[in-house]
């Protein structure tokens, strides 16, 4: 009987090995611009101390004054530069825009500004981050948030096994290897943790660090964004060509990556972001105004000019309007702001947890090995599931069409 004990210990030892040797994960820790930052708000809070003490709340003239203290401070200069130069802001500035009085600022430039104004309450930035950075820095405990950041870094090893495990259930094969992944760990305030190839961002102010299990399955996803990208650019080797001119099938890719991506983490969203995903009029409307632009931008005389023009409105002011109309709680909002409504990952998520609900894993397997055939499958396990209706035939056609030219 011990010996047979024994036996099945080593079965299970060797199969959980073999499980997570079949993907060679390594994930190389970047943690400068968490701690950049987090110098950046205490040189802030310092200077504003040293001002106005403890008052949270600054005017418009106190603001001023503030801002120019430290624009002339070198030190405080020489501090940002630090922080901008981290290759990360080449991703996340791209879509950062900030108005202060009447002068307008882009990308890393807005950040520079947002610092010097973070309490001016009349700027623009986008997504609120200035208020989101305060409200964050005044809530957290820096020393512990410093601790929990190298606890992470020397505990990396784990990660990468547990998320192997993780990130296999939603894969084609379970033999997948991929280049080491670049981790950043930072804190930002405006779309969450994401993914850029090889490159993953983990938001430490949405998605925290000091929750191991909120960070272990958020961490899981945008690896999961990695390994399955890799899959999809070999099975498709014309789709980075092609998606630079045909641009929604660049869309079309970022709902298969979210949605299989999101089978993995979903459960640890907040309560309120799960009533939203599950809000069947929300959905509906999501789902029709996303038939629709499918059906314009095929129509459309420039598709390039037509998919920057909406992916930004309807990522920011469409997603931030849907938002306030079914969360009234401004508190909430703030809480929840990067997973604002959004096509890509609200529908995206609806459309594969359909076929895995009413088709089960092989069904969903079978979309993430062939997303050409994603909305075929959906309409056909749809019935009236979510309150949304099936996808027209001719979308489905569209869809199929993009896939299956870039192979």
């Amino acid at each position: 009987m011990t010996n047979y004990i024994y036996l099945l210990i080593c079965l299970f030892i060797l199969n959980y090995t073999n499980l997570c040797a079949q993907l060679s994960l390594k994930i190389n820790i970047n943690t400068n611009q968490a701690e950049l930052f987090l110098e950046v708000m205490q040189k802030i809070d310092s200077t504003k101390q040293k001002l106005y003490a403890d008052k949270i709340e600054l005017n418009k003239s106190e603001s001023n004054i503030l801002r120019a203290d430290l624009i002339s401070n070198k030190s405080f200069n020489l501090l940002i530069d630090s922080l901008l130069c981290n290759p990360i802001y080449d991703i996340i500035s791209k879509s950062v825009k900030c108005k202060v009085d009447s002068s307008l600022y882009n990308e890393k430039e807005a950040y520079r500004q947002a610092f010097y104004n973070i309490y001016d309450k009349e700027m623009e930035i986008t997504a609120g981050m200035n208020e989101t950075w305060l409200n964050f820095y005044y809530s957290t405990l820096k020393n512990e948030t410093s601790i929990i950041i190298k606890e992470i870094a020397g505990n990396i090893y784990r990660y990468e096994r547990d998320i192997s495990v993780l990130v296999q259930k939603f894969l084609p094969s379970r033999n997948q290897n991929i280049q080491p992944v670049e981790l950043f760990l930072g804190f930002d305030g405006n779309r969450g943790s994401f993914n850029d190839g090889k490159i993953i961002f983990m938001e430490g102010i949405f998605d925290g660090f000091n929750n191991s299990e909120l960070f272990l399955l958020t961490l899981a996803h945008e690896v999961h964004h990695a390994v399955y990208g890799n899959y999809l650019e070999i099975k498709y080797p014309k789709l980075n060509q092609l998606s630079e001119n045909n641009h929604i099938l660049k869309w079309q890719l970022n709902m298969v990556l979210e949605g299989t991506a999101q089978q993995i983490n979903y459960n640890a969203y907040p309560s309120e972001v799960k009533e939203l995903y599950n809000n069947k009029k929300l959905l509906k409307e999501l789902f029709d105004e996303w038939i629709k632009l499918f059906r314009e931008y095929a129509d459309a005389d420039n598709g390039k000019e037509y998919y920057q023009k909406f992916s930004d409105y309807y990522f920011n002011q469409f997603a931030l309007q849907k938002l306030s109309e079914y969360c009234p709680d401004q508190n909430i909002r703030k809480k929840i702001i990067s997973r604002r409504p959004s096509f890509i990952y609200y529908l995206s998520y609806n459309l594969f947890n359909t076929i895995l609900l009413k088709g089960g894993t092989e069904s969903i397997i079978r979309s993430i090995v062939e997303p050409e055939s994603l909305l075929s499958d959906y309409n056909k396990y749809m019935d009236n599931f979510n309150n949304n209706p099936q996808v027209p035939e001719d979308i489905v056609k569209l869809w199929r069409k993009n896939f299956e030219e870039a192979k």
